[in-house]
């Protein structure tokens, strides 16, 4: 399991009714399509993360495990 997949699942197991920690595992490298490689967040969602909604952090977060898994990107930012 990577060093992203092992924080997104302990974040996932959060406590929902507070802000999840940023999914960010300091490897800040964007790929050809603005997306990190670290933590697999566009370039908008960092940028914003931290004006985003709790709901929003955490349908983010949710995302997130499918992009690890080579998913395609959902239309979160």
């Amino acid at each position: 399991m990577s060093r992203s997949e092992l924080r997104l699942s302990a974040i996932a197991r959060g406590n929902r009714a507070l802000y999840p920690a940023s999914p960010c595992v300091s490897i800040c490298t964007l790929d050809d399509e603005n997306v990190c490689v670290g933590c697999h967040r566009t370039l908008d969602e960092i940028t914003h993360w931290s004006s985003y909604s709790k709901e929003k952090q955490w349908e983010i977060i949710d995302d997130l495990g499918q992009r690890a898994q080579g998913g395609a990107l959902d239309s979160a930012g």
